[in-house]
């Protein structure tokens, strides 16, 4: 199983950094600067939508008095 997990995350990288190298290209090609910033953009704001759905606190930790909580 660990050698699949591990097959599976080095493809998705190596998909991944070949997109990270096409796609903005292709945009460049489109509109050069503006079209390139527009999408770098739209990449950091699915990856914040994704950093504010995922990230969230677990419930245990609101529940419980602030007390209980370490501080920062």
């Amino acid at each position: 199983m660990r050698v699949t997990a591990a097959g599976l995350y080095i493809t998705c990288y190596y998909i991944g950094g070949t997109a990270a190298g096409v796609v903005p290209g292709v945009f460049w090609a489109l509109g050069k600067w503006p079209a390139c910033v527009a999408f770098i953009l739209a990449m950091q704001a699915v990856a914040l939508t994704i950093a504010l759905v995922g990230w969230r606190m677990p419930k245990e930790a609101l529940e419980r008095p602030q007390s209980d909580i370490m501080p920062c």
